[in-house]
């Protein structure tokens, strides 16, 4: 027929071989726990060191804004040449948007961070009874979280994996995790 040296698989099959890229991303319950209290622990120094870190460059900032106050101050009373002041000036403005830069920097962490990723562990204790005990639909949508593409060789399919999961399937393939 027209679709001559094709192979079709039906959908319980299909549902079968994904099963192993699941497994491939499903942690043991004791190695996720592990992972959460590492990075509870972890995060705690980071958020610390973090605050501390915003402290300082708030009080650089107002440090930097009051020698431009006083720079202004003897421009105004003559104390010093207007070429002094312009690259007085300058430098302090350029000091300033390092700073500010700096903040944003420190501002743009996620501040979810330990939540999400405890959330992304405790999901993947469950990832392979979840998958098994799933419709389709549902299947599907696991998948879908796990990957952003699959490759069909033979009939083994290879993950794109998505993050974090790429990270969760290098670390189950070593033995010594």
């Amino acid at each position: 027929g027209r679709h001559h040296g094709k192979v079709y698989l039906r959908e319980e099959k299909l549902s079968e071989l994904f099963e192993v890229p699941v497994k491939a991303v499903t942690l043991d319950a004791e190695i996720a726990d592990w992972l959460k209290d590492a990075l509870r622990e972890e995060n705690k120094g980071t958020e610390e060191l973090q605050e501390k870190r915003l402290a300082v460059l708030k009080t650089n900032y107002e440090k930097i804004s009051n020698r431009i106050s006083a720079l202004l101050d003897a421009k105004f009373d003559k104390a010093i040449t207007e070429e002094a002041f312009i690259a007085k000036e300058k430098e302090y403005q350029s000091q300033l948007i390092e700073i500010k830069t700096q903040m944003a920097g420190l501002k743009r962490t996620n501040p979810n961070y330990l939540q999400d990723t405890q959330r992304t562990l405790e999901l993947s204790k469950r990832l392979h009874p979840l998958y098994v005990k799933s419709n389709y639909q549902e299947k599907a949508q696991i998948l879908q979280l796990l990957a952003s593409n699959y490759t069909l060789v033979d009939v083994t399919p290879i993950p794109k994996w998505r993050k974090p999961f790429d990270i969760i399937a290098e670390g189950l393939s070593r033995p010594e995790w």
